[in-house]
């Protein structure tokens, strides 16, 4: 019966771990730390013959876990230092959406006037470039907001 019991745990923990396997990601357990600690849980109590790739999905759970922890430790240490942190996050956030509206206005334009080939394609580098910035400086934001929604300074 004890055997039965741990099978069906590490069945539950195998398809606890595969579930949404795209929707947890690093980022996203970062930005969601009641999930994040449910898996870290799991974790801890899977067996070592577990698979390959249920060690990886626990790795990356560990590690967002780690640095999620070390932000709340900022937080802590000194909650005046870390509200400028967000600020300064949520201000360059907002300066990489103004670039973003800037650049796809500015692509715009040259493809409505076609001329300089070349200058679109620069437009168009420079326009995913700040995009994938934009995305990273939400991402940040997102974080920083997680860590504040969870934790308090002392």
């Amino acid at each position: 019966m004890h055997k039965l019991i741990k099978m069906a745990c590490l069945v539950g923990l195998a398809s606890l771990l595969t579930a949404c396997e795209d929707q947890y990601n690093y980022q996203y357990l970062i930005t969601h730390p009641e999930v994040m600690k449910k898996k870290m849980a799991a974790c801890e109590v899977m067996s070592k013959s577990a698979s390959n790739l249920e060690k990886q999905r626990c790795q990356l759970v560990t590690s967002a876990s780690t640095k999620f922890y070390a932000i709340v430790a900022e937080q802590q240490t000194d909650a005046e230092k870390f509200g400028v942190r967000v600020l300064t996050a949520e201000t360059d956030y907002a300066n990489a959406k103004i670039k973003v509206k800037q650049l796809e206005a500015d692509l715009a334009k040259a493809r409505a006037n076609p001329g300089d080939v070349t200058a679109m394609h620069k437009l168009e580098e420079d326009l995913a470039a700040a995009k994938k910035d934009s995305d990273s400086k939400r991402e940040e934001v997102r974080m920083l907001l997680a860590v504040m929604g969870v934790s308090t300074p002392n």
